[in-house]
């Protein structure tokens, strides 16, 4: 009996002194990982991708990371990302972390209701060897301003469907923006641009919307496939910040364009 006691009470005290031993163990490690994370003014963060962004409106970027000094010792990379500024509501930031082999990183950032207003995105990166996470904290300002929209009606009243219609957006000769749309006969198609800029001269400008087929069987009415609307702009406000504060005369430019089928088959393409 008492040699049963005797066993029960050492194998009670062997438990206590292992699970004892694993806390302290566990502890030492969490202790040693947390001290193995260290700041480097080594790790090169870049952001590539539009200089602005447009209120509301999405606009794509790679984020790259490098260790620059012992580039060949990194395992992997990987970040954390977050949004500030005065006013960031409706901004958004996807996806806000990820890990990689090269360090390279696609991220969309969607503008903040408000414009005028820089938005900063504040990314912090890691560079990960065996033991060792090293780590560099940078904040970047997109500054975010206001789009003008420019929209249109594309028409068909032929009685075949128009298929792969492009419209292009001009501003000035150059080309800002391209959609292609599929035109049921019979029918029409809402096109809708959203025109941003960082800076524009005072005056005149001329916007201009082209629209065309690839399939060669689309023809406009009055033998015209181009649309022209003149606007003009001032600055106001302080001229630094001129280029975010411009007053657009015409905000929202309606325009029609009609879309006339040929009748007849379809060439066919070689």
């Amino acid at each position: 009996m008492r040699r049963n006691l005797r066993g029960g009470l050492f194998t009670s005290l062997l438990f206590a002194f292992l699970l004892i031993a694993l806390v302290l163990i566990g502890s030492s490690m969490t202790a040693s990982a947390e001290l193995e994370e260290r700041e480097s003014s080594q790790i090169d963060i870049r952001l590539d991708g539009p200089s602005f962004i447009g209120a509301s409106l999405e606009a794509d970027f790679q984020l790259r990371i490098k260790y620059v000094d012992h580039p060949e010792r990194i395992l992997n990379y990987s970040y954390k990302a977050e949004l500030t500024g005065s006013n960031i509501a409706g901004a958004s930031l996807t996806p806000n972390n990820g890990t990689s082999e090269d360090g390279l990183f696609f991220i969309t950032i969607t503008g903040p209701i408000r414009s005028n207003d820089d938005l900063t995105v504040k990314i912090t990166a890691y560079a990960n060897e065996t033991e060792i996470s090293r780590y560099r904290v940078k904040e970047i300002d997109i500054p975010i301003v206001k789009p003008v929209e420019i929209s249109t009606i594309l028409y068909n009243v032929g009685d075949q469907d128009a298929t792969y219609v492009t419209v292009q957006l001009l501003v000035d000769g150059d080309l800002k923006d391209e959609k292609v749309y599929d035109v049921p006969a019979g029918g029409s198609v809402h096109v809708s641009f959203n025109w941003t800029f960082s800076s524009i001269s005072n005056g005149e400008h001329i916007l201009t919307l082209v629209a065309d087929s690839d399939d060669g069987v689309v023809e406009f009415s009055e033998g015209n496939n181009v649309l022209e609307k003149t606007i003009y702009y001032s600055t106001s406000g302080n001229p630094i910040r001129g280029a975010l504060s411009i007053v657009i005369m015409f905000v929202v430019i309606v325009l029609v364009l009609t879309v006339l089928q040929k009748s007849g088959p379809r060439p066919k393409k070689k």
